[in-house]
């Protein structure tokens, strides 16, 4: 298919995964416009492809918190502090607040 790299296995975490397989339609972008003609599920509006963007950017500091907590010397206090990072952070914050109101 046309110069795409090859899929990429998935990931342990669910975030993790997540990230990845948005990261990776981000990627397939141009080849998902090109073809939408042939198969509608490929089709996204470009409100859609925003969206995605702003998804993998609200991903990025869990993603992050995620990797360091796989790191195998990692301290209660090291953790505690990538913790308090990242439920800090303004993206999360962002949108840990306005996801939590829609229940």
């Amino acid at each position: 298919m046309g110069g795409l790299s090859p899929q990429k296995p998935p990931c342990g975490d669910g975030t993790g995964s997540t990230y990845d397989m948005l990261i990776r339609l981000l990627d397939l972008s141009s080849f998902c416009k090109d073809n939408e003609g042939l198969n509608d599920k490929l089709k996204l509006t470009e409100e859609g492809w925003k969206e995605l963007q702003e998804a993998v950017e609200s991903l990025v500091p869990v993603r992050t918190l995620t990797t360091k907590l796989q790191e195998s010397a990692l301290t209660s206090v090291q953790t505690l502090g990538h913790w308090q990072l990242t439920i800090n952070h303004d993206i999360v914050r962002a949108n840990f607040y306005s996801t939590s109101s829609k229940c």
